[in-house]
């Protein structure tokens, strides 16, 4: 099964956490223990890189055994979502560097789920819904979305399309960031550059190319004398989820 991993910035410890500072290369020196004022079986965090409709990051809830100190950046394994009404969902992850944090939903029991519900009630009373990853995927695909477009206008610049990768050199394992790209969209940038001009000027912001094949020039099988065949340029063929396209 793929694993869906995001970057979580913690903002609530939800038990005891120690505060430590650097006393040399070798050695850290314990400051202080961090009590919370609300005991939880989890902590809080935030996923800096998607914005809800209210240009706010997405809540997370961070499962796992032990606490992190607020500020903790922390690559993550997306369990799944709650979501009361058609809010926002909030995020259920655990760390990847726990090794014995669970790594998916099934493997929460009736009694830690109630908990989870029971927590959240107090604050946000009403009915919440348990969310799998399928269901979650154009939620985060739109939020990541947003964020970038968000960050394009206070940047003045244009918006990077859904696309295009980021890092050419790394395929991410997640849909998250408009972020879990084909295999033909790492592809596409080996493509001439008139082929990548023409993707660039017709496909929408929001656009995913699923599949791109490249066609040599060659001759066609319809003659265009008793001698010669018809010779066809290069050519590609690349298919989205909005349409189909020919150059």
């Amino acid at each position: 099964m793929t694993e869906h991993l995001l970057e979580i910035k913690i903002v609530q410890p939800g038990r005891a956490t120690g505060q430590y500072y650097a006393v040399d290369s070798d050695t850290l020196r314990l400051e202080k223990v961090v009590y919370p004022g609300d005991s939880l079986p989890f902590d809080v965090g935030i996923l800096p890189t998607a914005l809800t409709s209210f240009d706010e990051p997405f809540a997370v809830l961070v499962l796992g055994s032990v606490s992190h100190p607020v500020h903790t950046e922390m690559e993550s394994r997306l369990l799944g979502a709650l979501q009361r009404n058609a809010e926002a969902p909030i995020l259920l992850v655990s760390p990847v560097a726990d090794e014995f944090a669970i790594h998916c939903l099934d493997e929460l029991n009736e009694k830690q789920r109630a908990e989870i519900v029971t927590i959240l009630h107090r604050t946000y009373p009403g009915h919440w819904q348990w969310l799998m990853l399928a269901e979650l995927e154009p939620t985060l695909h739109s939020a990541t979305l947003r964020y970038r477009q968000k960050q394009a206008r206070d940047n003045h610049r244009q918006v990077d399309p859904a696309w295009k990768p980021l890092n050419l050199s790394r395929p991410a394992p997640s849909f998250a960031e408009v972020e879990h790209y084909t295999p033909a969209e790492y592809t596409f940038f080996e493509l001439p550059y008139r082929f990548q001009y023409y993707v660039g000027e017709h496909l929408a912001p929001d656009e995913r190319i699923l599949y791109a094949l490249r066609r040599p020039a060659m001759s066609s099988q319809r003659k265009r004398s008793w001698i010669k065949r018809e010779p066809l340029q290069e050519g590609v063929l690349i298919l989205t989820d909005q349409r189909r396209s020919f150059a």
